[in-house]
């Protein structure tokens, strides 16, 4: 499943890469270079941090679940039991 950004988004992005990549004085690499870089790193890290956040989600929602049992526990009413005769 690709990653959709915005169009402004990703123009603010690249921009962000591309200030950062000349940073050190190094040659303006320009923006199709940087582009092309950005839409590689998204397209090979996105698989990867989309698995982390649905790790995350699972394990918050597990202890929403957890927690929620626990509640429903403490609603049960003691039963009445007949005395043995």
């Amino acid at each position: 499943m690709p990653i959709k950004i915005p169009r402004e988004d990703k123009r603010i992005l690249i921009e962000q890469l591309r200030e950062e990549m000349t940073k050190e004085g190094q040659e303006d690499p320009g923006p199709f270079v940087v582009e092309h870089l950005f839409d590689f790193v998204v397209k090979q890290t996105a698989p990867y941090i989309y698995n982390m956040a649905v790790q995350d989600a699972r394990m918050v929602t597990e202890e929403k679940c957890d927690s929620l049992i626990e509640d429903l526990y403490s609603l049960e009413r003691p039963l009445l039991r007949r005395e043995e005769e």
